[in-house]
């Protein structure tokens, strides 16, 4: 696995969900990766756009490939989704400095195979939130979305059932390892220590503990 020289690390992840409950039900697997998550329901808010943009900018000064991990709706616009993803971030290049061209958008969910296995709901049309009827739409996407699935849908908050949720998260923590590793965390962690002792180090060699300890006492006695 190719590396950065800088740190040792390859991908930088960020995670996108269609729906404002899977913020909440993937924050704390999120926090273990140190990945940001975001709600991305349709045409999200531009200032997350554009902090999202640039953290990837930070991520790729550093050598770092970017990564969005993307769960949201099997329906037509979901798998259009890395399309529009690429697109929103075009819109503000100018205003963020990113180009997306280097942007590798993985939608690990959900698939048709999840839905299945896990017994999750289809709901019987494709209407979109806005009303309009994706089953009439005629471009490539729907057309050959209808002829492989149906008038069907299945909405991304179906994972929340408590029988859907674990497999749920599995299936993240798999899809964030295949990037990162399955050391990833161990990894992480070696490196907050080497951190902490640089730090430890540079406070004795500078003498700063001590003037820090001073500090303190001289604040607390003036209290």
């Amino acid at each position: 696995m190719r590396r950065n020289q800088r740190d040792g690390e390859e991908y930088y992840i960020q995670m996108m969900v269609e729906k404002i409950d899977l913020v909440h039900m993937f924050s704390p697997l999120c926090a273990e990766y140190h990945i940001p998550i975001v709600n991305a329901g349709g045409w999200y808010d531009i200032l997350e756009r554009s902090e999202s943009a640039n953290r990837f900018l930070e991520a790729e000064d550093n050598g770092l490939t970017p990564i969005i991990l993307y769960f949201g709706d099997l329906d037509p616009w979901g798998i259009a989704i890395s399309d529009f993803l690429h697109k929103g971030f075009e819109d503000i290049e100018v205003g963020t400095g990113w180009s997306p061209i280097s942007l590798e958008v993985n939608r690990f969910g959900l698939s048709y195979d999840f839905i299945q296995d896990n017994h999750l709901t289809w709901i019987d049309n494709l209407v979109s939130g806005s009303g309009k009827d994706m089953s009439l739409m005629t471009n490539k996407i729907a057309v050959e979305y209808v002829a492989k699935y149906g008038v069907r849908k299945c909405e991304a908050n179906a994972v929340m059932r408590l029988s859907a949720r674990d497999a749920t998260i599995q299936l993240c923590r798999n899809t964030i390892e295949s990037y990162l590793g399955a050391d990833v965390k161990d990894r992480f962690a070696g490196k907050r220590e080497a951190i902490r002792d640089r730090l430890a180090k540079f406070k004795g060699d500078t003498g700063l503990d001590v003037a820090l300890s001073k500090a303190l006492s001289l604040i607390s006695s003036i209290d």
